[in-house]
């Protein structure tokens, strides 16, 4: 159930990253990480993505793209996705990287993928470690999304430290507590061939899904820079850090890497089984709204609720194409409350990084604000556009 609905969300994330990076025509890589223990995990993951490959082979004929699949398994990985790797274009090639989520900032490197378009997934052990976040944000541009527990080990939301404009990316800020991970190691020598574009050589453990053993030279070290953006690409306001409501956690952590968007979201299944969040990082408005809309459409009878992380009522929201608006009045106007008057514009940037809605879902939250007297407007008249400012109202 959790597991389906995760797949789900990363094949249709998949279909948007595309959309924006097959058109561009440059060198591309996906990586898929799974942490300890995580092999059933990493092949049904792998091979929705490849599945959605094949489904886009028109497109992606005369494309380079390079698929890294980092996992610990056994031979049912290669003999599973070297059945799907034979039905892609010739472009495309699939490796496989012993290891997990800390053998990332190595194989992105080796694969070429600080400079080209860059689409990680991440799940499980080491999958918030900072070095590893800091590695998905290196693709220019660089796309991340990640699912984990609810709880780093040993620290809670309520423990971190808040997170305020200043600890935007590239501000100082407090330490990040990371998950534990292995410490990420030189790659051990090759065991077949590299198929991967010519902007560089794909880590030397990698391995075609179809290979047979063979050796390879030595693989670079991990990237040492992580300079981030400072501003959302196609966006006329500048990219803010998680807002004060947000403590520590994913979100603050993929800010923290570099990602000038981020957002987060628990997944709760109805059965009482375990929560987990799942987390994505951009630089993009469009990708970052597309995630949402996927959210929004996922199978109302799933056996998932959305949970707000910072909510400290934690309250369960039903998912539906238009959800509930309560639950978004009520963050509105405690954000109203905490840092004043906010245009509307500001208020669907806050919903969209801050909360599990869509900006598109404010416009009614205020609708019924206004309505009911618990905000105010100006001007008090005419179209609800971006530049109307958006007051708490006074109470008697």
């Amino acid at each position: 159930m959790m597991d389906g609905v995760v797949r789900d969300i990363l094949g249709r994330q998949l279909e948007a990253w595309l959309t924006r990076v097959v058109v561009r025509g440059r060198p591309s890589v996906v990586a898929l990480a799974f942490g300890q223990g995580a092999l059933l995990a990493a092949v049904d993951s792998a091979e929705v993505v490849l599945g959605v490959l094949a489904q886009h082979a028109d497109r992606l004929r005369g494309r380079q793209l390079t698929v890294l699949v980092l996992a610990d398994g056994n031979e049912e990985l290669p003999a599973r996705l070297g059945a799907l790797e034979a039905t892609l274009p010739a472009g495309v090639a699939v490796h496989l990287v012993p290891g997990g989520p800390a053998r990332l900032p190595v194989a992105v490197k080796a694969a070429g993928a600080a400079g080209t378009p860059l689409l990680s997934y991440l799940d499980g052990t080491g999958a918030t470690d900072p070095a590893v976040l800091a590695a998905g944000a290196a693709g220019r541009p660089g796309e991340l999304l990640l699912v984990t527990d609810t709880n780093f080990p040993g620290v809670t939301d309520t423990d971190l430290p808040s997170v305020t404009d200043t600890d935007r990316p590239g501000a100082a800020s407090a330490p990040v507590v990371p998950a534990s991970a292995m410490p990420a190691s030189a790659m051990p020598a090759s065991t077949g061939p590299v198929h991967a574009p010519p902007a560089s050589a794909v880590p030397a453990s990698a391995v075609p899904a179809s290979a047979a053993p063979g050796s390879a030279p030595p693989v670079p070290g991990p990237p040492t820079s992580d300079a981030p953006a400072s501003t959302a690409p196609g966006s006329a306001l500048p990219a803010p850090g998680p807002p004060a409501r947000v403590s520590g956690s994913v979100q603050a952590s993929l800010v923290r890497a570099g990602f000038p968007l981020a957002t987060q979201v628990d997944l709760v299944p109805i059965d009482g089984s375990s929560a987990r969040r799942l987390a994505l990082g951009t630089g993009h408005d469009r990708s970052l709204e597309a995630f949402k809309d996927i959210l929004w459409t996922v199978d109302e009878d799933a056996g998932i609720r959305y949970r707000d992380p910072a909510d400290p009522a934690q309250h369960l929201l039903h998912i539906a194409a238009d959800p509930e608006p309560g639950p978004l009045c009520r963050e509105l106007l405690a954000e109203l409350a905490r840092t004043g008057p906010r245009t509307v514009t500001e208020l669907r940037r806050h919903a969209l990084t801050a909360t599990p809605y869509r900006s598109i879902d404010v416009r009614r939250a205020l609708t019924e604000m206004l309505t009911s007297g618990a905000a105010t407007r100006d001007p008090e008249h005419g179209r609800l556009g971006g530049n109307v400012v958006i007051t708490v109202a006074r109470r008697p």
